[in-house]
């Protein structure tokens, strides 16, 4: 893993994914962390997931754009999505070898595209929402009570 992409996964993110059975052991090795690969499957399986329904754009748009705004809530910043996709192009080319292609590596690179893209559309609406609630300044939503979290 590059240092970029280390840095978006410290311990206390990775505490969120473990399965907190007498097994499995907290540990600070990022290599052998069990939490950090159970949440690159995720990563992993949202794209296998986009690559079988991108025919069906109608129905991927909406459920990749509800993900991409479910992100407002892990402090997710847009330029995550360019670090993943390098990470992901890395991992591929380290697998396939000789066999990750150009034009493999096109067809992922849109796949993946289309995938960060329509995520971080959902995150920008999230984030509109939530700044919509708040007013402008005062650190309070519209009905008066006290922010949590400043919009991002």
């Amino acid at each position: 893993l590059e240092p970029a992409t280390m840095a978006l996964f410290p311990t206390h993110v990775r505490h969120k994914y473990r399965e907190w059975s007498a097994d499995e052991t907290q540990d600070e090795d990022i290599w052998v962390d069990a939490a950090l690969k159970k949440l690159f499957s995720k990563f992993v399986n949202a794209i296998g997931c986009t690559v079988a329904g991108i025919r069906d754009r109608q129905r991927m748009i909406p459920l990749l754009t509800k993900l991409g705004a479910r992100h407002i809530n892990y402090k997710v910043r847009e330029d995550h999505w360019q670090i993943m996709g390098v990470a992901l192009d890395r991992t591929l080319s380290d697998i396939l070898h000789e066999e990750y292609t150009e034009d493999v590596r096109n067809a992922w690179t849109a796949v993946y595209k289309f995938m960060a893209d329509t995520m971080i559309a959902g995150l920008r609406q999230a984030q509109a929402q939530r700044a919509a609630k708040f007013d402008s300044g005062s650190g309070r939503s519209v009905n008066g009570s006290v922010a949590e979290d400043e919009p991002t």
